[in-house]
């Protein structure tokens, strides 16, 4: 659940859908949380209503009210950022490129031999100045649990905000309980279903490690899920990983493609996506594309429709800043994070986007591309 300012409006990403609440309904939202009556909040929203109008309508008032709180469990999680400025919801933070995997389609190039990590001064800034600004930290790389001192890291981190981790989890050892048991979110990037695949797919046997961690988690309570690439071994192994998978909820796998990044670049693509979702008898979760948000992206006047330096923001490891973590391929788009920081501090993101990124149209034209791609696939 992820409740969120985005200028005047409250983002809102709920369990099974994303909402945008207009302005209407915020400023409804803001002063049932203030404590205001239902009474007054309708005379503030409609003040040439009558006393009579008020009275008719006041009981279906409250139950749009009162579901829209519960829906997005207002309550518990009251919206990050600030109403009227632009702090982003989600920043990713690569930690690294140094990485113990090989993968062929990894969008980063990460390897063992690379050495680049986040510096710590990046991370007191955050934990200094954006408390209650951004809803989520997620810890990226690479992979992150290489990273030097990563308990005392994330310790500091959730004290403030929501931590989330994407990981290939083989190195979960390096992660202690209490550790473990701070963080929100753990995606699992899940490359085979034994010790065979994981050579075939990473060239390396780890498949032991990760499912060890797997165990541990379910052990400990954590929320996990997985992350699976949908390339053409996965589809042709189907079965095998069906077999593997039916020991788990459905609702902790994901299915994604790959991007035309990295060590993929200049690679055909071709979407086995929806095959292996039907194969496996998968629901769309935890889609970023969901209908919904169509009108009030489009409506931003942004670069990139998806929301990319608005919604969510990266921070590389070698500390230059992008709208997006597929954004890396474009040199030209990063600046440095000194230059960046006092638009993030002041929550003026959106200004910066706008007149500071230099996109040129190819880079724009294959990130739109690859959205609307993207949500038409949902649409279906």
């Amino acid at each position: 659940m992820i409740n969120h300012y985005l200028g005047n409006q409250i983002y809102s990403k709920c369990k099974e859908e994303t909402l945008i609440f207009s302005e209407e309904q915020t400023k409804m939202v803001e002063m049932h949380l203030k404590g205001f009556s239902e009474e007054k909040i309708l005379k503030e929203i409609f003040p040439k209503s009558t006393d009579k109008e008020i009275e008719d309508n006041i009981e279906q008032f409250k139950s749009i009210l009162y579901n829209i709180i519960n829906m997005c469990d207002l309550y518990h999680d009251k919206p990050t950022g600030e109403k009227g400025k632009w702090y982003p919801m989600v920043i990713n933070l690569e930690m690294t490129n140094k990485c113990n995997f090989n993968c062929p389609f990894c969008y980063k190039n990460a390897s063992l031999s690379k050495n680049d990590f986040i510096e710590e001064e990046i991370i007191q800034f955050i934990c200094n100045n954006l408390e209650n600004k951004v809803n989520v930290l997620h810890l990226t790389g690479g992979e992150p649990l290489i990273y030097p001192n990563i308990n005392n890291i994330i310790a500091k981190l959730s004290r403030k905000f929501r931590v989330n981790i994407t990981s290939n989890f083989s190195l979960h050892n390096n992660l202690d309980d209490e550790t473990l048991k701070k963080v929100n979110s753990l995606q699992i990037s899940l490359y085979g279903y034994d010790k065979n695949s994981y050579v075939n797919n990473i060239h390396s046997d780890y498949f032991s490690n990760v499912y060890d961690g797997i165990r541990r988690l379910e052990n400990l309570g954590i929320n996990y899920y997985f992350m699976i690439v949908a390339t053409e071994f996965v589809y042709k192994n189907i079965d095998k990983y069906k077999k593997f998978l039916d020991q788990f909820d459905k609702s902790k796998i994901k299915i994604e493609n790959y991007n035309n990044v990295g060590r993929f670049k200049n690679k055909d693509l071709y979407d086995y996506k929806s095959k292996i979702m039907d194969n496996l008898k998968l629901d769309i979760i935890n889609s970023e594309f969901d209908v919904e948000k169509k009108s009030f992206e489009d409506n931003l006047n942004l670069p990139l429709k998806c929301g990319a330096g608005v919604k969510h923001i990266t921070i590389s490891e070698k500390g230059k800043v992008y709208p997006c973590i597929d954004l890396e391929r474009c040199e030209n788009i990063g600046v440095e994070f000194n230059e960046y920081k006092h638009y993030l501090k002041n929550g003026q993101i959106y200004n910066f986007l706008s007149q500071n990124f230099e996109f040129n149209e190819e880079d724009i034209a294959i990130c739109n591309e690859y959205f609307e791609k993207t949500r038409q696939f949902y649409e279906k």
